[in-house]
């Protein structure tokens, strides 16, 4: 057998496809392999010059290649495309990176180490979840504008959407049977309607709320309650708390952001 000086290979997910050539330019082998056996085909050819495509994968089999001894360059696919000679597929692929690789002119594209490519990697999932909160927040826009419910542009237009999205009635756990009635009665912006009190009857107060109008009961035993900030002082021993949210930390331990303290002998309400 002929000795391969110049291997183009056409790298994939399952097969790759193999083209090499001898010195003067003869094709040796032609061939297609499976990627289990890449790394043991190239084990037993003489250090050669080997091309390969730069693309998904391409910078994790250059360093597998070159740490068998191979000479490995990789060529940016615009490059290859004038040297396809026929119908593209793996083995015109190969034969052109083959002939491509040899070119004076080539340009390369250097090997990517792994620490860089998982600096790639923590910028490309940044920018995904970037997208992806974009998309989120648009859909939410898009759905509740077709119920005439609109915000200002923004963070802070999206959160006046998400509380009207909470508003509503639903099961809670406090006690059986218990249920939890969550609504807005004051916003800020006046792009979003405006949920108000409008008149007080005895214990019956009436709201208005989503564009109708709502009463509510509010009986003499019933505590009103308004949140205010507060500091580290007001967690004393006995002191009547609730945590809407926690999260457990390696240890085992809780940590939360927010933490309701009741005062005056009133608990928290939720």
């Amino acid at each position: 057998m002929q000795t391969i000086t110049t291997i183009g290979l056409d790298i994939a997910k399952s097969v790759f496809q193999v083209h090499g050539v001898d010195a003067v330019g003869d094709v040796v082998i032609r061939r297609q392999l499976k990627r289990r056996s890449v790394l043991a085909f190239f084990e037993k050819l003489s250090p050669c010059l080997v091309g390969i495509e730069a693309c998904a994968s391409s910078h994790h089999w250059s360093r597998e290649l070159q740490a068998l001894g191979h000479k490995v360059r990789l060529i940016p696919p615009a490059y290859v495309k004038p040297y396809v000679k026929r119908q593209k597929n793996d083995a015109a692929d190969a034969e052109a990176i083959c002939e491509a690789v040899t070119r004076a002119n080539m340009r390369f594209v250097p090997t990517k180490t792994p620490e860089q490519q998982s600096g790639l990697v923590l910028h490309r999932t940044r920018h995904l979840f970037i997208r992806q909160q974009t998309a989120v927040i648009n859909a939410i826009r898009a759905h509740l504008a077709e119920f005439g419910i609109v915000a200002p542009v923004g963070r802070h237009g999206v959160e006046e959407l998400l509380n009207v999205l909470a508003e509503g009635n639903r099961a809670w756990d406090l006690s059986p049977k218990s249920s939890m009635t969550n609504g807005t009665v004051a916003q800020k912006s006046n792009k979003v309607e405006n949920n108000k009190v409008n008149s007080v009857e005895g214990n019956d107060v009436t709201v208005n709320f989503n564009g109708g109008t709502k009463i509510v009961t509010v009986t003499s035993d019933t505590k009103v309650v308004t949140l205010v900030p507060g500091d580290r002082s007001e967690l004393k021993p006995n002191a009547e708390i609730f945590i809407p949210a926690a999260t457990r930390t390696p240890d085992g331990a809780l940590e939360a952001n927010r933490v309701t303290v009741g005062k005056d002998g009133v608990p928290p309400p939720m």
